[in-house]
């Protein structure tokens, strides 16, 4: 049972694909290059906002903390 003391976090065990911007693709990168195995850029749908993504593939899958509202 959860209290409702404070924010609680959660973290998710993410499998080794990710679909991100330009900007996290490039901190990736900079941070732990070794650990792209693949990246395939997407670009934007005609009309849509943004500039596209990125598919990635990690060689390990890695865990991301979110906020459990």
């Amino acid at each position: 049972m959860r209290s409702n003391r404070g924010n609680i976090f959660d973290a998710y065990l993410i499998s080794g694909r990710k679909s991100v911007s330009a900007e996290e693709y490039i901190d990736i990168i900079r941070s732990d290059r070794d650990d792209v195995k693949s990246a395939k850029f997407v670009p934007p749908k005609i009309g849509s906002e943004g500039f596209g993504r990125f598919d990635i593939e990690l060689t390990s899958s890695t865990y991301e903390v979110c906020l459990d509202r």
